[in-house]
């Protein structure tokens, strides 16, 4: 059986730094008393829960009284919802012992995580006493996380992107049916010789593709039976007749106060002329100035105005052009902080650099 889990940490500029763990190894679960109800797993050598996404996790507890006097169970709540749970007997006398069954539908978010209920009775000492179990969310598919990510791309370039994915939890991995899709995205499969537990997804973007950032999330059935659906996200950022360099902006970490432009080349692919109609973007976060630079070129301005400690995203920067239908978006994001804060620059991750704990970077053999 496949374990493993990806913990994702942010680092200050935007990048996201995946680190592989192994699952950690807990401690045997002990009894826990609370009020006059004592609670403990009815299999306390198997403390943690391990299933796959999108299953339903699955703990039996003992229920004890320990108290004088009988108390009545009345309800068991899962915080939050959704959840299950089942109870008998409903009233347990003093040193009487009940089961209690515990059911919580898990996502698709993998890793070590912690399922917990609410036992609501007529306890004088604690009418509510909180109760919880661990739960280990695997995948059955390696990566546990496939993705294509086309980079930036023409709409007519006929794209295509392959990634190949494993499951150890059949002898040969088959492809049932695709549950979810874009219209714009082609995607097949195919066998890979000498590895019946492998498959290669194939996608490509048509020219129905949407201009712009687009991220969807593609759900095929295989014939993995603890785990049929393996989702596939998607990534590109789009142009048409008119690219951006670069294509998204980052003005990173920047104290308040300071003064940080950022330069942007807007051209036509056929060196034909270009025109800028107007632009539309946030005034209160960003001065924004064109200029042309050349035949089929307009070089934006961007300065940052940092004079206010916030978080800019989920802004964009349009530009419309005059006597073209297209326009163009482009995203910019930027952090503003409080001047003397310590600023540690990664720089520029890609497929070919690890990144160690200690933030320096190493070059992959």
């Amino acid at each position: 059986m496949l374990v493993r889990y990806s913990l994702s940490l942010c680092v200050l500029l935007g990048v996201t730094i995946v680190a592989a763990a192994e699952k950690p190894k807990l401690r045997t679960q002990q009894t826990v008393a609370q009020g006059s109800l004592a609670f403990e797993p009815e299999d306390p050598g198997s403390p943690v829960v391990e299933l796959f996404e999108n299953q339903t996790a699955r703990q039996t507890l003992r229920v004890r009284n320990t108290g004088t006097a009988p108390i009545e169970i009345r309800r068991v709540d899962p915080a939050p919802p959704p959840g299950k749970a089942t109870f008998e007997p409903r009233r347990l006398a003093p040193g009487e012992a009940g089961r209690l069954v515990l059911e919580k539908p898990m996502g698709e978010t993998r890793g070590l995580q912690t399922v917990r209920f609410h036992v609501l009775s007529d306890d004088p000492v604690q009418p509510s006493v909180p109760v919880s179990f661990p739960v280990f969310v695997q995948s059955a598919y390696s990566p546990e996380t496939a993705e294509v990510n086309f980079g930036y791309v023409g709409q007519t370039a006929d794209a295509t992107q392959s990634v190949i994915v494993e499951s150890f939890e059949t002898d040969r991995l088959s492809l049932e049916s695709i549950l979810e899709k874009p219209d714009w995205l082609a995607l097949r499969a195919e066998p890979v010789e000498g590895h019946p537990q492998q498959l290669r997804l194939v996608t490509g973007l048509s020219a129905q593709t949407p201009l712009g950032e687009v991220a969807r999330r593609v759900v095929l059935r295989t014939n993995v039976a603890v785990q049929p659906e393996l989702v596939l996200s998607v990534r590109a950022h789009v142009h048409g007749q008119i690219t951006a360099t670069p294509p998204v902006l980052s003005f990173g970490a920047v104290e308040q106060g300071a003064t940080v432009r950022r330069t942007i080349e807007l051209r036509s692919v056929d060196a034909s002329p270009l025109e800028v109609a107007a632009l539309d973007h946030n005034a209160e976060a960003i001065d924004l100035k064109s200029a042309a630079c050349g035949e089929g070129c307009v070089r934006l301005d961007a300065q940052l105005l940092t004079g206010q400690r916030r978080a800019v995203g989920n802004e964009f920067i349009g530009v419309s052009f005059k006597d073209r239908g297209e326009r163009v978006r482009i995203p910019y994001s930027a952090l503003i902080v409080k001047p003397g804060t310590q600023i540690r620059s990664l720089g520029t991750l890609d497929a070919n650099t690890d990144v160690k704990i200690d933030d320096t970077l190493e070059k992959k053999p």
